[in-house]
């Protein structure tokens, strides 16, 4: 299917955005599996594929890797400034926790990493609390499913075939009843925009082969308002979808 008929197939279905709304700063794991020297990962953050950047190892609680056979390895660098991860051959998936943290944007433009309470000119505050997960191999969907975290999008293994993936959100260890959001990386494709049911799961039609993400987003009143405003928490799944 070429990617104008994917486009089309959502739009039929009400699902691809007329004109998509500016998403907010957010983490994803960017692999290259075919690097010179060994395959490796880097965490990328911003508003998506293209306007981005990686953050350091130092922004990053774990980094783990699994094999197929669900084996785990923790990823540790040697230099906390250092943004690349090197995978072992045998790598299928990967799972990142980024360290919580605050951000205070101000009235003029920018922000810091600090409460809003110790920020004069700021204008509001989230903190953060992101977790990442990435299927380097679409025929190992389980793998690495299921890790717990706050916000976490689980591919159900039989996507693997079919036309549509299978999807399931949790949050907090309820349903997640936000939006889900399809956003091309590989090639680049603006966001497509799905509901789900009240328990959480998504069906969202097969992607065009290769990379793609599904991004989640939820909030929640933080402990102290003179503080900071919300909980913020991320959640993405990077997938290389395979040609059929």
């Amino acid at each position: 299917m070429t990617s104008k008929r994917f486009a089309r197939r959502l739009l039929t279905a009400g699902l691809l955005t007329a004109c998509a709304p500016a998403l907010a700063h957010f983490p994803w794991i960017a692999a290259d599996m075919d690097a010179v020297d060994a395959p490796f990962i880097e965490v990328h953050f911003g508003h998506g594929p293209g306007d981005a950047a990686p953050l350091p190892a130092g922004r990053l609680d774990t980094v783990t890797s699994f094999d197929a056979g669900g084996a785990t390895q923790t990823l540790t660098p040697d230099d906390p400034a250092q943004t690349r991860f090197t995978l072992a051959p045998d790598a299928v998936a990967v799972a990142v926790i980024q360290q919580p943290g605050y951000w205070s944007p101000k009235a003029g433009g920018g922000g810091e990493r600090r409460p809003r309470s110790e920020v004069p000119d700021a204008e509001s505050c989230v903190y953060s609390r992101n977790s990442l997960k990435a299927l380097l191999d679409f025929s190992a969907a389980a793998t690495g499913d299921d890790l717990g975290h706050p916000l976490e999008i689980r591919l159900d293994p039989h996507s693997q075939e079919g036309d549509t993936l299978q999807l399931r959100v949790r949050f907090l260890d309820a349903p997640y009843t936000g939006r889900l959001s399809l956003i091309g990386v590989a090639p680049e494709a603006r966001p497509a925009l799905f509901d789900g049911d009240d328990q959480g799961r998504f069906t969202v039609p097969r992607p065009d082969a290769g990379r793609w993400m599904l991004y989640a987003r939820a909030t929640t009143p933080y402990p102290d308002p003179a503080r900071c405003d919300e909980n913020g928490y991320n959640a993405t799944l990077v997938l290389d979808i395979p040609k059929r």
